[in-house]
Parts: structure tokens; C-alpha cells; sequence
């Protein structure tokens, strides 16, 4: 590429100011800086190859964005726009030569943004149905988690809207208002009783207060509505295994496991869970199997260590737990800690 190109003609001309001043110096002192000029080359190289690397994959970062939003009917406007905003903060600070840059240059990434949406038939073209809603109300729920005491200042009393009031019911929750969180969520599952997310933030609101037999119903409503989705298991199943009958604990079991299909991508709090509620029906080879897995994605390797000796004991050689044990041995050998 021109960016290593330029790399080696500068490498080439450092060598020469090198040799310059090695012959002037004599044989040994020649021969240590040119060792010295072809270290500081092949660090220079190396580091703008990673630099390539790094602005290539943004390139095509952007690329992707571009074919999603194509596909989601979602005119590209709006990024050029927030490309052009950030090109202006960097002016305004500028942060290094283009030569360093990890990033492509954010003009370079605005030309290339330009183009597709001059050529795309979606350009100028509104927001599909109902996009500017569901973008209302995923704010006003960053806002009420992240920032509850700028929700009255950024939804004021005269502001009636169900954003308004879902921020407004999380912001009383984040501060501890339980009784006024509830009953302004109770107010939002009345005007939109369908809606799978007023009923887990009730369930939620129930389930940290330590009502777990009232939260159940709202998680169980809200997995209805989203079949399937770990976010709802998760707490589903943590209703199930306080002081839960040995069925409920069994279903606690299953409920888990579905939101645990891929072991990289499973929070740790899964297998904490699995491994009280396999614990609490005895079958102690895949509590310690879970606990295993908690150790190993917490960077506990010592005691993640001692969990799959202890599952390697107590289950089935050969069984399906065993095997995955045994990877989890080898991972926790591997891994530093």
C-alpha cells in the first residue's frame, strides 16, 4: 500500500543517515547502528501493517452498517450526518497525522458514505413506521438507568407521553421509590398491556425487593410476548429457586439451560444459578460442572481448577458434562491467572 510504501522510503533514508554516521565511527559502531536502523524498520513496518489492519476493518464496519440499514429499510442519512458532526469535534481537537491514525480518515469515510447514499433509492425518505417511537422510548429507558436525576429536567411535568412516563417510572425505581415505581408501571402495562418490557421492569422491580413469588408472573407474562429471550429466563428461573419445590427447581434447571446454549456467550450468573439449583436436587457432578464455568469466565482458574476436578469425579466418563469438563480443564490451564 502507498502507507507502506512511504514506511520503507522513510526506513531506507534512516538506514542511510545510520551508515553515514557508522562510517564515520568505525567498523563496530557501524555495524550496532545498522542493527539499530533495521530494528527501528522493522518496528515501523509492523506497527503501520497493524495500523492497514485496524483501518481496513473500520472500512468495512462501515460498509456492513451501510448494507443493514439498507436492508432494515433505514435511509443512510443519518450516519452520514453523525459522520460529518464527528469530523467536526475533530477539527475542533485534533488527535494525530494521518500517518498514525488507526481510524480511516473520517473524510475518507464520509466520501465513501456520501456515495452510497447519492445512490441509494432510500435517501431523503422517512424513518419506516413506528422507528422514531421505539427510538423515544430507548432513550427514555438509558435515561431512567443511567442518568434518573435528569429525567424530571429532560421530561418535564407537561411532557404526558409514554416515553416520559416509562423514564419516569425507572428513574423512581434507580432511586429507590419502589412504591411510586410500581405504580407508575402498573400505569404503563394498563395503557399497553402487551407490552413484553413494562412487564419485566415490574417483574424487576419485584424480584430486587425480594417479592420473588410476585415478580414471577410478570417475567413468565413477558416471556410469552418473547419466547425464548435469556434476558427473561435468567430472572425467571432465579424466582424458581429460592426455598422452589424440587419441580420448580427442575424447571429452574430448564429455563437456564435455554439461555445458556453458547458457553462463551453466557453471563456468569447462569452458572451460579445452575450450580444452587443442580446442588438443591443433588445432582452434584453438574453443580460442580456449573461452578466450573462461573470460576473460568470470572478469571478464577484456581478454584475453576478444583470444580472440574470435582466434576470429573462425579460425572458419567464419557457423558456429555465430562467432556465438556475436560475442555474446561484444559482452558483453565491455559489461561494465565
Amino acid at each position: 500500500s502507498s502507507c507502506c510504501s512511504a514506511c520503507s522510503r522513510s526506513s531506507f533514508a534512516a538506514s542511510g543517515s545510520w551508515s553515514s554516521r557508522a562510517a564515520a565511527g568505525g567498523p563496530g559502531r557501524g555495524r550496532a547502528h545498522a542493527g539499530m536502523a533495521g530494528a527501528i524498520t522493522a518496528q515501523d513496518i509492523a506497527r503501520q501493517n497493524m495500523v492497514n489492519f485496524t483501518r481496513g476493518i473500520e472500512s468495512s464496519a462501515d460498509q456492513a452498517g451501510l448494507r443493514f440499514l439498507a436492508q432494515a429499510g433505514i435511509p443512510a442519512d443519518g450516519m452520514l450526518s453523525f459522520l460529518k458532526r464527528m469530523q467536526d469535534a475533530e477539527l475542533a481537537r485534533p488527535t494525530g497525522s494521518e500517518y498514525t491514525r488507526t481510524h480511516p480518515l473520517t473524510q475518507d469515510r464520509i466520501e465513501a458514505v456520501q456515495e452510497a447514499v447519492d445512490k441509494s433509492p432510500l435517501r431523503g425518505r422517512p424513518m419506516p413506521a413506528g422507528y422514531d417511537d421505539m427510538f423515544a422510548r430507548m432513550r427514555a429507558k438509558l435515561f431512567g438507568f443511567t442518568e434518573p436525576q435528569s429525567v424530571a429536567r429532560v421530561y418535564p411535568p407537561s411532557d404526558t407521553s409514554i416515553p416520559a412516563q416509562y423514564a419516569r417510572a425507572i428513574a423512581a425505581y434507580r432511586n429507590n421509590i419502589f412504591a411510586d415505581a410500581l405504580g407508575r408501571t402498573d400505569a404503563l402495562i394498563k395503557a399497553e398491556p402487551r407490552n413484553p418490557y413494562y412487564l419485566e421492569l415490574r417483574g424487576q422491580i419485584l424480584l430486587e425487593t425480594g417479592r420473588l413469588a410476585e415478580a414471577r408472573p410478570y417475567y413468565e407474562r413477558a416471556l410469552a410476548l418473547l419466547p425464548g429471550e435469556p434476558l427473561l429466563l435468567i430472572p425467571l428461573a432465579q424466582t424458581k429457586i429460592d426455598r422452589g419445590s424440587d419441580a420448580e427447581l427442575r424447571s429452574a434447571i430448564r429455563d437456564l439451560e435455554r439461555a445458556s446454549v453458547d458457553p462463551e456467550q453466557t453471563p456468569p450468573i447462569v452458572w451460579r444459578l445452575l450450580g444452587t439449583a443442580y446442588g438443591k436436587v443433588g445432582d452434584m457432578g453438574k453443580a460442580a460442572l456449573a461452578l466450573a464455568e462461573d470460576n473460568l469466565a470470572r478469571g478464577d482458574r484456581r478454584n475453576a481448577r478444583a470444580q472440574v476436578d470435582r466434576a470429573l469425579q462425579l460425572l458419567p466418563r464419557g457423558s456429555p458434562g465430562w467432556r465438556r469438563a475436560q475442555d474446561l480443564q484444559r482452558q483453565a490451564e491455559d489461561r494465565p491467572g
